[in-house]
């Protein structure tokens, strides 16, 4: 789910970075004419150097959003589209039945804790109702 909100977020940095992406104009680059070649690779060159300063100025949220998206790619298991309203309600429901399974934890843990306080008081009065009894060996059974 952060890498969802993470590819939300600089999805529209990362739009604004690719559609300044210069366009090569092969006609143009191959004219015969020096006017047209030079016009067209000042244009490229002047694309190229927005596009950089735009990528300088947003690197970190390029970065992340290049970081989330191949995240996403590589667990999405080939579905194209990101079903964040069902995972989020699934992240609720998994959220849920983990509070659920630690209230019963806790719950658990202190029983045990009751039960052994029980188990140790009646383990001593055991102890002081009925002597320890000490094994004796008969004198004419000895081998």
């Amino acid at each position: 789910m952060a890498q969802v909100d993470i590819y939300n977020q600089h999805k529209a940095v990362y739009k604004k970075y690719k559609s300044l992406t210069p366009k090569k104009d092969a006609a143009a680059f191959n004219s015969l004419n020096p006017f047209t070649r030079n016009k067209a690779a000042k244009e490229y060159e002047a694309a190229t150097q927005k596009q950089t300063a735009c990528y300088e100025k947003h690197a970190d949220e390029i970065e992340q959003y290049n970081a989330a998206s191949k995240y996403l790619k590589d667990h999405l298991n080939g579905r194209t589209v990101i079903s964040e309203k069902d995972w989020r309600e699934e992240q609720k429901r998994l959220l849920a039945e983990r509070y659920d399974h630690v209230d019963a934890y806790y719950k658990l843990r202190e029983d045990v804790r009751s039960v052994e306080v029980l188990r140790r008081g009646a383990e001593s009065l055991m102890r002081e109702v009925t002597p320890e009894r000490i094994p004796t060996r008969a004198q004419d059974m000895e081998l």
